[in-house]
């Protein structure tokens, strides 16, 4: 069974600003992540600020989300270039 995905609104508009071909990646990797949000081959947990968030690994793109179990939900809440990302 999958997780419901939420994604918030500034990751929505970064999507829309990458070329098509890495928003069918983005997409695709999203959908892998609810499918198994746990999957060590596509993902990883965050330490430090981001202690509790994973972040999957997309090219030079990071996705970082929350999962909540209880209600079976992704929460995708930042997306970015690996060198920003966790600057922010």
């Amino acid at each position: 069974m999958t997780y419901t995905v939420t994604v918030a609104a500034s990751v929505r508009r970064y999507i829309r600003r990458l070329a098509p071909r890495i928003q069918e990646q983005v997409v695709a990797r999203i959908e892998m992540l609810a499918a198994d949000p746990y999957d060590r081959g596509v993902s990883k947990p965050l330490q430090g600020p981001l202690a509790g968030k994973r972040s999957s690994d997309l090219n030079n793109l990071r996705i970082i989300y929350e999962v909540d179990d209880t209600i079976r939900v992704l929460d995708v809440i930042d997306i970015g270039p690996r060198g920003d990302i966790y600057k922010r």
